[in-house]
């Protein structure tokens, strides 16, 4: 004998369920692509925040990026980092590229910086290998607190002839993070100093 199908009527309790089951979906990939992204800053150990081009002179700097990072010294000038957090970023560096460029704003400095970040606290040394210009390097622990400032480390002290000869500048025995450097004579413009933190207000 043979069976006849008959049309079932939606079941709205059904379709509730599945219309449901896709909101809270896309309200979990929402949520972890936050916590993505939230850890990713944590493994930084940025205390940063990421600013825009509504920043405070960003209009007359047409090199900030929209969401590019930024320290604050403790006078309020602003360094506009380009990170080095790979190894591959931190062996090239700033080498072969041109003079950090900057401005005044209302009194404060605007200037742009390289901030070399490493995977945990530990004591580097930096050459000056195909440096066109000359540098400040300013060495931070993982609160930002600068332990260490070489002022002025010369674009000619890298000798390409012999680069075991090189001028090697370092941190001496004090562990750490992060690595600033900006054009020469800014640490002294800027008035930074050992025990100083950068920060983002």
């Amino acid at each position: 004998m043979a069976h006849v199908r008959t049309k079932r009527k939606p079941n709205t309790k059904n379709i509730g369920r599945i219309v449901l089951s896709v909101i809270l979906v896309f309200a979990l990939m929402a949520i972890l692509m936050t916590l993505s992204n939230l850890v990713k800053g944590k493994n930084l150990n940025f205390n940063l925040s990421k600013i825009g081009a509504v920043s405070a002179g960003a209009e007359e700097a047409p090199w900030v990026l929209d969401g590019q990072e930024v320290l604050f010294s403790p006078k309020g000038d602003q360094i506009f980092v380009q990170l080095a957090a790979t190894s591959a970023e931190r062996n090239e560096g700033l080498s072969r590229k041109d003079k950090l460029k900057m401005y005044n704003q209302d009194g404060k400095i605007v200037t742009e910086g390289m901030l070399f970040v490493f995977d945990y606290p530990q004591v580097t040394s930096f050459w000056m290998k195909d440096m066109k210009f000359d540098l400040d390097m300013i060495w931070m622990d993982s609160d930002f607190k600068i332990t260490h400032i070489e002022k002025n480390a010369k674009a000619s002290s890298y000798n390409a002839e012999n680069p075991g000869s090189s001028q090697f500048f370092t941190n001496g025995n004090i562990p750490a993070k992060y690595v600033l450097e900006i054009n020469s004579g800014f640490a002294d413009k800027m008035d930074l100093k050992v025990e100083d933190i950068l920060k983002m207000q």
